[in-house]
């Protein structure tokens, strides 16, 4: 992908996934009026679309065999939480690669331990700021019910190595090439996944790993997934007032970057802030945001704060290119979207599959005519919502991967 530097924006909190603060100080533009940028950025040429309203529809849940999953109640003892520990310690295997630049980036595995009845690997690819750790009581339930499991920590964030540019600043969300996190992830499945010699190897990903999940689908070569399954997507961040930051956000940021603030922290960016459950826009479930934010405590290594100029100049490009460019996806895809996410703009992930069904007209993204699946009343973090919701996606993702595997 090329070097170009736009940017996009988003509104959350920073310990479990976000991209920019909501509220800007006085001082923020350098005393430009908010009111002219609305004004400046209706005069550019021409801003992506206005999100169509989402009707929240889910259609009906294919049959699978009864699955194994986590539950609040599980996770709100002190027993679950320490079945989860133990688990990780004792299934997982720690590891590294070198991802693209020499960047040492962490891993982690989970086999099955008959290989020969195992349904298949499952590589997650995670969201912003997220770590490793984020994903236990997922991968538990992944490995469960049968399947092996591989995740890395994406460049800059979790227990991988910074960007250069930010070493002495670890807390900032930076990155300097967005087709860094794409070479990094085809180099994570051509090497470390491909030595387990499996032969069915499916694709999870999660908002920013939606993103660089659907660039690396796109890409030319063999295939690498029998199949992949998205998890709110980053293919329109929401911005400033909730706008999509194609509006405004991307410019503001633009400028920064070329006037040389890329490694500057975002207006209003700061470090890791656990703000309370109370009023957050990622999860309805208190247990697991609770749970999420002990996790963080007990791994300080792993915090991240808000992004860079450079890291949202990179992503807003790249979630422009991954939606627009759907029909190149050859593989079979499930897109998910959360009905009230408050991160990204759902219209993305609808954009990204009207092109997935102009070359899988069959099923697009398997969702009511060939759209997302929207599941109602979710937030954006889908794997850890309440149960009801959490299940709903894990049995829908679970079930499109087993209709794709071979026997």
């Amino acid at each position: 992908m090329p070097d170009r530097r736009r940017l996009g924006t988003g509104s959350d909190p920073q310990p479990l996934e976000g991209f920019m603060p909501s509220t800007i100080p006085s001082t923020a533009f350098r005393t430009i009026p908010l009111a002219a940028l609305l004004l400046a950025a209706g005069c550019t040429a021409p801003p992506a679309a206005a999100p169509s309203p989402t009707v929240p529809t889910v259609p009906t849940v294919p049959t699978v065999p009864t699955l194994r999953l986590g539950t609040e109640a599980e996770l709100a003892r002190a027993a679950g939480v320490e079945r989860l520990e133990a688990f990780w310690t004792a299934r997982g295997r720690a590891g590294s690669f070198q991802g693209a630049g020499g960047l040492t980036l962490r891993t982690m595995t989970f086999l099955q331990a008959d290989r020969a009845a195992e349904k298949g690997a499952i590589v997650i690819s995670s969201g912003r700021t997220e770590s490793m750790i984020k994903y236990k009581e997922l991968v538990h339930d992944l490995w469960l019910n049968g399947w092996s499991v591989y995740i890395h920590d994406h460049r800059g964030q979790g227990l991988s190595a910074r960007e250069p540019a930010v070493a002495d600043a670890p807390m900032k969300g930076h990155v300097e090439r967005f087709g860094d996190y794409v070479d990094d992830l085809r180099s994570f499945v051509r090497g470390p996944v491909a030595s387990g010699g499996h032969r069915n190897v499916f694709l999870l990903a999660h908002s920013m790993g939606g993103a660089i999940s659907a660039l690396l689908l796109q890409a030319e070569g063999p295939p690498l997934f029998r199949a992949a399954a998205m998890s709110s997507p980053m293919l329109r961040i929401k911005g400033l007032a909730g706008l999509p930051a194609d509006l405004l956000s991307c410019r503001i940021g633009a400028g920064e970057t070329r006037i040389g603030h890329a490694t500057d922290y975002v207006i209003g960016g700061k470090g890791y802030v656990a703000p309370p459950f109370e009023g957050n826009n990622l999860t309805g479930s208190r247990v697991r945001y609770d749970w999420v934010l002990a996790q963080d405590a007990a791994h300080p290594q792993t915090r991240l704060g808000s992004p860079t100029y450079g890291w949202l100049a990179q992503s807003c490009e790249a979630a422009l290119q991954a939606r627009s460019r759907g029909e190149r996806v050859r593989t079979p895809v499930l897109v998910m979207q959360a009905g009230s996410d408050g991160i990204v703009h759902n219209s993305g992930g609808e954009e990204f599959c009207d092109g997935v069904r102009k070359t899988q007209p069959a099923r697009g993204c398997d969702g009511r005519g060939g759209g997302p699946v929207v599941v109602p009343g979710a937030q954006h973090e889908l794997f850890i919502e309440t149960d009801d919701k959490r299940d709903e996606v894990l049995r829908r993702t679970l079930a499109f991967f087993e209709a794709h595997r071979l026997p």
